[in-house]
C-alpha cells in the first residue's frame, strides 16, 4: 500500500489491539532486491516518522532512536 495507507493501518492495528510491537516484511513473494529495499526505505523515510510521531517514546525505544 501507499505510505499513507500503511500508517492508517498500524494505527488501526494499535487502537484495536494496544500493542506497541510490529514485525514488517519489506519483502513478499517476487519481489527483487531492489524493490525489497526501495520498500524498505519508503517505510523509514515516510511510515516510521508518522508513527514515532503519533506514538511517541514506545516506537522511539523500539526502534532505538
Amino acid at each position: 500500500g501507499t505510505p499513507d495507507q500503511c500508517i492508517e493501518k498500524i494505527r488501526m492495528y494499535a487502537d484495536v489491539t494496544g500493542t506497541d510491537h510490529l514485525l514488517m516484511l519489506h519483502s513478499v513473494a517476487a519481489m527483487s532486491a531492489a524493490e525489497s529495499e526501495s520498500s524498505l526505505r519508503l517505510f523509514a523515510a515516510e511510515v516510521l516518522p508518522a508513527v514515532q510521531a503519533a506514538f511517541g517514546s514506545a516506537v522511539a525505544a523500539a526502534s532505538g532512536t
